[in-house]
This record gives structure tokens, C-alpha cells and sequence, in this order.
């Protein structure tokens, strides 16, 4: 009977089956697909939103990397494969020893009994010799076996034991792979294509009006010139400190999408929103933002949900070509609309109860008889509240029959 070599048995008992290797190659391969769609995410933002001298020297970056995760992805893909083969032969190898063994152990039980079948014989008075060399003749058959399968135990023992050494070494050389894949990279790489927001105050020059607010920027923001700003404006229910917690704000705080240029989103107190030096403060602010993040003032635009939409009209009154685009979330004007260069898509829900859907309809009708560029999108089975998300999480077909998410195609809006 041979040994079992220990390593190839703790071998066995540590994987158990191919399928837990074969899971393991599935979340590295995700993990490579993330970082993969993280990279592309960032390039085809650069790509659609920026104006800028150095855009393409950003983007070849962002190309770089996603060329590599795709080698990477590739050679991982194909030795991983490998390395499953090579652990399913290593394992029925195993298994194989292990029934060989089994056959020497059955083989020499056999040969006992045909001793003991000799000695018995030549215990007679008169022992046959013809049964004597006959069972001798069985022994030595036996015997034969026996050595035939020591001889093969011992091959395949060998060869099992140069398989799992190469599969060590390739183990070994994969580390740094399994190292650039894991849920850290791929977290730094989202982060770099996220970016996240910071909590900041602004002051106007002219009327003294503090203003509040979060302001996002990509982490890649500052090596590009000319970022298109989108302000975001909240529904009175988040008045006071519950910017964060709902509509586009929330969506980009909890990474659920991925803005391609600078977001800043207002933290109203009080009745801030519906005063007009308060209002000409967020210009500034804008203005503000465009000169200090490398921001492009003919692409800055403008969106609100509920209370802040009906804000966003009062100033599309006041400021009729500041914005280059407005996506007014369940709102209406408190006065009377007229021609605007900035270009606008209404998106109102048809069973709006708080602000009545046929005042959102009537504005875009109004805008559009006197001679603006405007459009509604009606959400047919909603109400007021959870259009201010679906509104980012989607896209939706515009006016020229293209499918667009609302933000990126206001990013890509410029002022006349």
C-alpha cells in the first residue's frame, strides 16, 4: 500500500471541489468588470461634457488603464481556467490513489489467504503438490499486480504532486493580480470617477446673502479646464438641512450615479428660495464656481424639484439668458412666462396632487408659443414625490428621438 503524499491530501481537503476555485475566478472577473465600466464611465464623461485644451490627454489615460484591465482580464481569465484544470486533475488524482490503494489492499488480503491455503495443504499427511504450485503460481500473479500498481501508484503520485508545485508557483505569480482586483481598487477607481461632495458656504460680493450648499466636483477635476456646472434646487420638504436625503443630491452622495461635471446642490433656510437677492446670490455663486473649479459659464445649468422648480421660474423670468438649460421636477411659475434662450424639459408627474400637473403642462406650452426651446416629459401613473429621482436614474427619449439621462444632457447644453 503507498502513501498519500499529506500535501496532496491537505490539498483536497482544503478545496474540496473546483467550484470554489471557480467562484473565486468570478468575483475577481467582476471585480476587473467594475473597475473596467469605473474607467469608461470617467473617459465618455470627459468625452460629452468638457471643453477642454487638455480633454484628450485625460481621456488617453482613462484608454490606458481600461487597456490594461483588459489584459489583465484576458491572461487572468485564461491561467484561472488553467488553474481549475489543473486542481481537477490534482483532486482525482486523489481520488485515484486512494482506489488504488484499495486494490493493493484487496490483492494482498488475497495473497494471505492463498498462504494460508498452502499451509493448511502442507499440513496434510499427504500434501498435493499440484495444489501447492498452483496456488504458488496465484501467489506470484498476485504479486504482480501488486507490484504493478505500487509502480503506478507512485507515477501518479509524482506526477499529481509536479502539478500541484506548478500550480503553486502559478498561485504565486497571480498575487498581484488578486492584489490590483480586490474590492480596494476597484473602491479607488469608483471613487476617482465619483468624486464626492463637500459642505461650503458662499457670501455675495454685492448683497451680503450667505448660501449654503454641497458642491461636487469629479476627483479628475481639476486637470481639466471648462466642466459644466448643474445647480440643483430641493422641494421645501428638505428645507433647513435635508439636502442629501433625496432626489439628485441623494443619488450622488449614495454613488448610485455618476456625474460627469460639478453639481452643486443648495441648502435652503427658511424662505431663502423665494427672495430675489437670495436668487441673484446663486449666480454668483455659480459664477463663483465657474472661475475657481474650471468651470465653463456657457454651460451652466439649472434643475428643482417641487418648491425649487417654482424657484428655478422665477429666475428663468429674472435671468432669462443666464442657464443654459432648466429641467424643471414638478413645478410651475408664479408669473408670466416669455421667451428664453435657455432650453428647458419639463418632467411632471399626471397625478401630482401638491403642485397641479396641468400648471407644469401650461408652462411649457406657454414657453414654447413664444418662441423657446421646450419640452415636457409625463410620468402617466406618478404623483409628486418619487419623480425627482427617477428623473436622474433614467434615460429618456428628448424631442430630437434621442434617449438621454436629464443631466448629461444638461451638461452637454451651451448658452446661445
Amino acid at each position: 500500500m503507498g502513501t498519500i503524499p499529506q500535501e496532496l491530501e491537505s490539498f483536497k481537503t482544503q478545496v474540496g471541489s473546483v467550484d470554489g476555485m471557480k467562484g473565486k475566478s468570478t468575483q475577481i472577473q467582476e471585480s476587473l468588470n467594475a473597475l473596467n465600466a469605473a474607467c469608461s464611465r470617467a473617459g465618455s464623461g470627459l468625452d460629452s461634457f468638457y471643453n477642454s485644451s487638455n480633454k484628450s490627454s485625460i481621456i488617453a489615460k482613462f484608454t490606458k488603464i481600461t487597456n490594461i484591465i483588459n489584459k489583465i482580464s484576458a491572461s487572468l481569465g485564461s491561467d484561472l481556467n488553467k488553474m481549475l484544470s489543473e486542481s481537477d486533475e490534482i483532486i482525482k488524482s486523489v481520488d485515484e490513489l486512494a482506489k488504488i490503494n484499495k486494490e493493493i489492499d484487496a490483492l494482498n488480503e488475497e495473497i494471505n489467504k492463498l498462504n494460508t491455503t498452502i499451509s493448511n495443504e502442507r499440513s496434510k499427511s499427504e500434501p498435493s503438490q499440484s495444489v501447492i504450485s498452483d496456488t504458488n503460481s496465484q501467489i506470484s500473479s498476485k504479486k504482480s499486480s501488486v507490484d504493478e500498481k505500487e509502480a503506478e501508484f507512485t507515477k501518479l503520485a509524482n506526477e499529481a504532486m509536479n502539478k500541484l508545485k506548478k500550480l503553486k508557483a502559478m498561485d504565486s505569480d497571480l498575487a498581484f493580480v488578486a492584489e490590483f482586483t480586490s474590492n480596494d481598487y476597484t473602491a479607488k477607481l469608483d471613487q476617482l470617477s465619483y468624486g464626492s461632495f463637500t459642505h461650503e458656504s458662499f457670501t455675495s460680493p454685492t448683497t451680503g446673502v450667505k448660501v449654503d450648499y454641497y458642491l461636487y466636483v469629479p476627483d479628475y477635476g481639476e486637470e481639466v479646464e471648462n466642466l459644466p456646472i448643474h445647480m440643483y434646487l430641493h422641494g421645501s420638504g428638505e428645507n433647513n438641512s435635508g439636502v442629501l436625503s433625496c432626489g439628485l443630491p441623494a443619488l450622488i452622495n449614495s454613488k448610485q450615479i455618476t456625474p460627469s461635471g460639478i453639481v452643486v446642490c443648495v441648502q435652503c433656510h427658511g424662505s431663502d428660495f423665494d427672495k430675489k437677492n437670495y436668487q441673484q446670490a446663486l449666480l454668483e455663486l455659480n459664477n463663483h464656481i465657474a472661475e475657481t473649479k474650471n468651470g465653463d459659464k456657457n454651460k451652466i445649468s439649472l434643475s428643482g424639484h417641487s418648491w425649487g422648480a417654482i424657484t428655478g421660474y422665477k429666475m428663468l423670468v429674472d435671468y432669462p439668458d443666464y442657464f443654459s438649460a432648466f429641467l424643471p421636477i414638478s413645478g410651475r411659475p408664479t408669473s408670466a412666462l416669455g421667451y428664453t434662450t435657455t432650453k428647458v424639459w419639463g418632467f411632471h408627474g399626471a397625478h401630482d396632487s401638491a403642485v397641479a400637473y396641468d400648471s407644469g403642462r401650461k408652462a411649457i406650452e406657454d414657453l414654447t408659443r413664444a418662441g423657446a426651446d421646450a419640452t415636457l416629459y409625463t410620468y402617466e401613473k406618478e404623483g409628486h414625490g418619487r419623480v425627482q429621482d427617477y428623473t436622474f436614474q433614467r434615460e429618456f427619449q428628448y424631442k430630437d428621438g434621442e434617449m438621454y439621462n436629464p443631466l448629461e444632457w444638461a451638461f452637454q447644453q451651451e448658452k446661445a
